[in-house]
């Protein structure tokens, strides 16, 4: 668990037991900037979002959209996570379709 440079852009790199590993761009120069999108990945595996975590892993969403969806703290996080499950290709993967039932989505195409 770590934020570390390589170039001029910061990285983070987690790892934690029943959870892919997390190495990944903050796409930022800046540390401060850097250290708030480490602080929202912490915050989710705090919080129990493993379908989040591995959307990110999957590449399947940008760290800088999931920590500006995590700093506004509406329903912009659940709002991601049911666009990039409808939009993939794999609609009814299990992390996908358990956030959406327990937000209430339907799961039905038509």
């Amino acid at each position: 668990m770590s934020l570390f440079k390589r170039g001029t852009v910061f990285y983070v790199d987690f790892r934690w037991r029943g959870y892919p590993r997390l190495k990944l761009s903050t796409g930022t120069t800046l540390k401060t900037r850097a250290k708030a999108m480490e602080r929202t990945i912490y915050g989710l595996h705090n919080a129990g979002r493993q379908d989040l975590l591995t959307l990110l892993v999957e590449q399947r969403l940008s760290l800088e959209a999931l920590h500006d969806a995590y700093e506004k703290r509406g329903d912009e996080l659940e709002q991601l996570v049911a666009k990039r499950c409808w939009w993939s290709s794999d609609f009814r993967s299990k992390h996908c379709t358990t956030r959406m039932r327990s937000a209430g989505t339907s799961l039905n195409n038509s």
